[in-house]
């Protein structure tokens, strides 16, 4: 009898002990806490969550809204400290009140978001260019200068007479779609050989934001040719052989008539080697249709047998 009351305690104690570690296992953050730089027009980000073991329970994605429309995502691995988590984002040019919301999601339960109202902007009259339209065909491109994620400077202009350009204009790093049509897009590096043509990516996120987009489909590549899930034919796809360009102000996207509501509308430009539009579409064209517009390049194209 007492055997069995020591058995039953023991179970009981054990059950216990079960439910008061599994908060302290996995638990939501606890808070988010914003504060806007005006001056460098930049969020500081602190998310308290706890961890004992901050390699393995952590907080794995950050999101940032503006005015409901999400602006940014950014993912992590682990916590660089066992109580909070720290980042800086970038805020994009506005006008008006902006309400930015920041959720932090847990790799194991829950998520928490912080709030924020933005100090309030004359309101900016917006532009005929500004109205989304694509630019027409036949038309100088304008010219611009960017940053990439190596924070190497790319202008339009040193292009002329050298090369062909495509510039792809796509919603945001990790989206669903933004990543769809990069991917597509890597899918033709033959075409640019073919054509001369060099392309670039273009969105309003920052230079960091497409460096850790580009680790993050770097390491996915690795794993699926550890596990070898996939043909080399779709890995050679994913590794995007281009650059991808930072507009965090937006001035670019909204000269080439890609500027939405604090994001960017997907786009792709063809321009010759002179400078001109010869190609504008809201989607990524086929192989036939950039070899069809900008033509094979003499240093690649093959002689004629008889």
């Amino acid at each position: 009898m007492i055997h069995i009351r020591y058995v039953a305690r023991s179970i009981l104690v054990a059950a216990l002990l079960a439910l008061a570690a599994a908060p302290a296992q996995a638990h939501p953050p606890r808070k988010v806490h914003l504060v806007f730089d005006a001056e460098e027009k930049t969020l500081q980000v602190e998310v308290e969550h706890a961890s004992r073991k901050f390699d393995r329970h952590y907080v794995e994605r950050l999101q940032l809204y503006i005015n409901g429309d999400l602006v940014e995502t950014r993912r992590y691995e682990g916590q660089t400290d066992a109580n909070v988590l720290t980042d800086t984002f970038e805020i994009p040019d506005y006008s008006g009140l902006a309400k930015v919301r920041v959720r932090a999601t847990c790799n194991r339960l829950g998520w928490k978001s912080g709030y924020l109202n933005l100090p309030e902007r004359k309101k900016v009259k917006i532009k005929k260019k500004d109205t989304g339209k694509l630019l027409k065909i036949g038309s100088v491109a304008p010219d611009f200068s960017l940053d990439d994620q190596l924070s190497r400077t790319f202008t339009l202009s040193d292009l002329r007479g050298e090369k062909n350009v495509l510039l792809i204009f796509y919603a945001a790093d990790g989206s669903r779609g933004g990543t769809k049509m990069l991917l597509k897009a890597a899918g033709m590096s033959r075409v640019y050989v073919a054509t001369d043509t060099t392309v670039v990516g273009i969105s309003r996120e920052s230079k960091r934001s497409h460096l850790k987009f580009l680790k993050d489909i770097a390491d996915k590549i690795a794993k699926v040719e550890t596990g070898g899930t996939l043909p080399d034919k779709i890995l050679r796809a994913m590794r995007l052989p281009f650059n991808l360009l930072a507009d965090p102000g937006g001035h670019v996207t909204s000269a080439y008539g890609c500027s939405g509501f604090f994001g960017t509308k997907k786009a792709v430009y063809a321009i010759d080697k002179k400078g001109v539009i010869v190609l504008a579409r809201r989607d990524m064209p086929s192989s036939d249709e950039i070899v069809e517009t900008l033509g094979i390049s003499k240093k690649v194209r093959r002689p004629v047998r008889k």
